[in-house]
């Protein structure tokens, strides 16, 4: 806090106390942790951490516009190094997976040019998947999901799901039986 006081436009500072406020067990920081990342955009716009940091927080409180404006500014920068240019975009990729699966998958993509696929990433793409209706590239995915992470209950549902709605009863339930 002397620090930022005595240096108020000096960003990396006022988004180090925003990462310290948000991260102390002891306070709710939420707020005062935004109000540290908002000063710390304001100081330097081309920063992308307390964007990106912003957004995050903006989103586990619900607060989905802000986070999705936050994201797409942090996803945006040229300057973002490349792994915090693709959790930029798998942030906005989760945010948009119900309300926009297009720009979803688009998001997803774009991630996955810069950085190693996750299971997470997986993941989001059999759900995409299944809400396109394109069920063999859905049971795919959960089977790559099964592949790094096996006995996943995440994965085993889902594929048992997608093998059912393509009429596969049998395989979904062997499945099943053996999960």
């Amino acid at each position: 806090k002397p620090l930022a006081s005595a240096q108020p436009k000096n960003a990396r500072i006022l988004y180090d106390l925003g990462f310290a406020q948000e991260h102390d067990p002891a306070h709710a920081g939420e707020d005062t942790a935004a109000t540290s990342y908002k000063a710390a955009i304001a100081a330097d716009p081309s920063f992308a951490e307390p964007q990106l940091a912003l957004g995050l927080l903006d989103a586990r409180n619900g607060r989905l516009d802000d986070a999705h404006r936050e994201l797409q500014s942090a996803a945006s920068l040229s300057s973002a190094n490349p792994a915090l240019h693709a959790r930029a975009l798998r942030s906005l990729a989760v945010l948009d997976e119900h309300s926009n699966p297009d720009a979803s998958r688009d998001e997803l993509l774009e991630a996955l040019k810069l950085s190693p696929e996750t299971p997470a990433d997986i993941l989001l793409s059999a759900h995409l998947a299944e809400r396109a209706n394109a069920l063999p590239e859905a049971e795919a995915a959960y089977r790559r999901l099964l592949a790094v992470t096996p006995n996943d209950p995440d994965a085993i549902a889902g594929l048992a799901h997608s093998l059912t709605a393509q009429g596969k009863t049998a395989e979904a339930e062997a499945l099943l039986t053996t999960a």
